[in-house]
């Protein structure tokens, strides 16, 4: 038994490595492929990279405050196909608010916020069909 996890939790250390690995590729992902804003526009904390995959949605919670007008740019590794990107209600029914999908998956979007807004972002590669591999995407947030 001794001699299984001699061999074993070397294994679990390698393999669990690589998705660090994976993740760190990714790094500042979204600054140097997703789309630049306009001159005029503040670069928000929540621009982020991260990975995508089949059947994988990534959420972030946001306020959007009012009268202000964001600038928000999606993108993704190639492999991924469209990248659809949703802001829902926060609410119970999660009610959709705006998504790209209905605008041929178009990458960006400004958007002029009256009253301030907490809504959640839906990220997806709804056409990528590997499963177990994730690829780099992106998100950029900015607002003046």
């Amino acid at each position: 038994m001794l001699q299984f996890f001699k061999y074993i939790i070397p294994l679990i250390l390698i393999f669990s490595g690589f998705a660090t690995i994976d993740a760190q590729f990714c790094r500042n992902y979204e600054q140097k492929h997703c789309s630049e804003p306009p001159a005029d526009f503040v670069n928000s904390s929540v621009s982020r990279a991260f990975t995508l995959g089949k059947d994988h949605v990534v959420r972030f919670n946001q306020i959007l405050y009012g009268g202000r007008t964001y600038f928000l740019s999606v993108c993704g590794e190639k492999k991924l196909g469209n990248i659809e990107f949703r802001l829902l209600a926060d609410d119970e029914a999660g009610t959709v608010l705006y998504s790209n999908s209905s605008n041929g998956y178009i990458g960006e979007q400004t958007f002029q916020i009256e009253n301030s807004i907490k809504l959640v972002i839906e990220i997806l590669a709804p056409d990528y069909s590997v499963a177990d591999n994730h690829r780099c995407a992106g998100l950029k947030i900015y607002y003046k």
